[in-house]
């Protein structure tokens, strides 16, 4: 449970904290807080007897056939870049299948990671989907599910909504960061997809589906679905 505590709120706050593993080892990259002296050490013992037992554990297990990132017509499943445009969106750097973006002109609306990813057929997608390890390393994290708070949109295979947990949030505010965020994964036929927002306190989920949808708009359109995105609200 600490474990999962301390990777699901370092992963959710800001890209320079991260934690990247693989089965030939673990690379850790940690922020300090100023706490006590006896918390630190405590902390850190924990993690790393916790580090060793996992990358033998857990990360041996982790699903290993990633999804495929997509070739052909890529951009269009992703949010167009008239809305990036309009929401003050600059392009950062990104990753295969994900399109990076930072705001410094909206205070609310952060940061942007927009992500997609293909299966060979709908079943397989469904299947990584559900996959436990999966929604743990790439869709939902330690987050909060907040599915419940939303209706879900017409054309999705399936559906989730997440936000910021609490611990991240109180570790965020001792950095002097009042923020939080909001994560919108689904299936479109074989494709899966997760859009991040990072927002600041007071931005609601309603301000960030507004952004968030387009990226579903996008995904059913290049699926061959225009008249549902046109039904996507």
């Amino acid at each position: 449970m600490i474990f999962r505590q301390v990777f699901g709120t370092g992963f959710a706050l800001l890209r320079r904290c991260f934690i990247k593993y693989s089965l030939q080892g673990i690379t850790l990259l940690t922020v300090s807080f100023i706490f006590t002296e006896t918390i630190i050490m405590k902390t850190s013992i924990t993690l790393f007897s916790l580090l060793l037992f996992f990358n033998t554990g857990i990360f041996a297990q982790a699903n290993q056939t990633q999804l495929a990132v997509i070739k052909k017509n890529a951009d269009a499943f992703y949010i167009p870049a008239a809305t990036i445009k309009k929401f003050n969106f600059k392009a950062t750097t990104g990753s295969p299948g994900r399109k990076a973006y930072e705001n410094l002109a909206n205070p609310k609306l952060i940061v942007l990671d927009d992500y997609r990813w293909e299966a060979a057929s709908r079943d397989e997608a469904l299947s990584w989907y559900n996959d436990k390890l999966n929604m743990l390393e790439y869709l939902g994290g330690n987050d909060k599910d907040i599915t419940n708070k939303m209706s879900s949109p017409v054309g999705v295979d399936a559906w989730n909504v997440y936000e910021m947990n609490d611990e991240a949030k109180k570790m965020g505010e001792i950095m002097g960061l009042k923020q939080s965020a909001y994560s919108f994964t689904f299936i479109v036929d074989r494709y899966v997809a997760k859009i991040y927002i990072q927002v600041d306190a007071v931005a609601t989920l309603k301000e960030a589906w507004d952004l968030a949808k387009e990226g579903l708009k996008a995904t059913l359109s290049a699926s061959g679905k225009t008249s549902l995105a046109a039904q996507v609200k």
